[in-house]
C-alpha cells in the first residue's frame, strides 16, 4: 500500500517560481541581445538604430515598437524619436523585399556630453505589440567610444588620431 506523502510548502513554493521563470524567459517577452559598438568625436550626435514594426505584405509600419531604457547613458543623452527611416534590413527572410522602403520608425541618437571622452554604454529593451506573433523583443546594447572634438582635429587626422 502506498503512503502519500505531502510536498514541503517552501518546495511547492520553489517549483512555481521556477515555473514562472521559466515562462518569462521562454515566453513572448524573452530578450535576445544585439550589440552595437560605435564611435564619434565629443561635438557630435551619433544615429545608434531605427526600430520598425512592419507588415510583410505591404511593406508599411503597423506602430512603433516601445523602448524602454534599462541603462542612461553616463556621458551624453540618449534621444529617442519617432520618425521616417528607411529599412535597411529585416531579420525576417519574408521581410527582405521591404528593404529600401522608407516607415514610421523609433528613432535612436546619442549625443555626447560637451568635453566628454572616453567610453559610454547605453542598454534598452526594444518591446513589440502581443498581437505581432512574428516579433521577439530584444535587448539592445551600444558602447560608444567618445574621441576628441571634430573641431579639434588637425588635418589630416582622424577622429582616434591615426593619420590618413
Amino acid at each position: 500500500m502506498m503512503t502519500r506523502r505531502s510536498i514541503p510548502p517552501f518546495i511547492a513554493l520553489l517549483v512555481v517560481v521556477l515555473l514562472l521563470h521559466g515562462l518569462y524567459l521562454c515566453g513572448p517577452a524573452a530578450a535576445l541581445t544585439r550589440q552595437k559598438d560605435i564611435s564619434t568625436p565629443s561635438d557630435t550626435e551619433v544615429h545608434l538604430t531605427n526600430h520598425i514594426h512592419f507588415n510583410f505584405a505591404t511593406c508599411q509600419a503597423i506602430s512603433v515598437p516601445k523602448i524602454v531604457i534599462q541603462q542612461q547613458p553616463t556621458k551624453g543623452r540618449l534621444t529617442i524619436s519617432e520618425g521616417q527611416a528607411t529599412l535597411r534590413s529585416s531579420f525576417s527572410e519574408r521581410g527582405q523585399h521591404c528593404v529600401g522602403h522608407s516607415m514610421r520608425a523609433a528613432i535612436v541618437r546619442y549625443t555626447p556630453s560637451p568635453n566628454a571622452s572616453g567610453e559610454d554604454l547605453v542598454r534598452y529593451l526594444v518591446v513589440y505589440p502581443r498581437s505581432c506573433t512574428n516579433c521577439m523583443n530584444f535587448e539592445f546594447v551600444a558602447r560608444i567610444t567618445i574621441g576628441i572634438p571634430s573641431t579639434m582635429q588637425m588635418p589630416g587626422m582622424t577622429a582616434d588620431g591615426i593619420t590618413d
